[in-house]
């Protein structure tokens, strides 16, 4: 668990012009089996929201992804360029 509570939060519009605080941080993800796993460094933004506020930056470039809003599930498969493993 992250305490986000002393990071000033950064308004963001999205879709229908609704603005929403974003807290944004520094962290390292890690995708894969526990065998193999990728990790690199990322800055995300956390929003208290129950809709997903998905963008294509810090990390999701190294993937494919397809998007399933009625299951809101998605699916990520690899590029070639994965970053090396931290």
């Amino acid at each position: 668990m992250m305490d986000l509570s002393s990071i000033v939060p950064v308004f963001t519009r999205v879709v229908g012009h609704t603005q929403v605080p974003v807290r944004y941080a520094d962290v390292t993800l890690e995708i894969g089996p526990s065998s193999r796993p990728v990790r690199w460094l990322a800055t995300v933004g956390f929003a208290p929201t129950s809709r997903w506020l998905f963008g294509h930056f810090g990390g999701l470039e190294y993937f494919f992804f397809a998007l399933d809003v009625h299951n809101e599930q998605f699916v990520l498969a690899p590029h070639e360029h994965l970053p090396a493993a931290l």
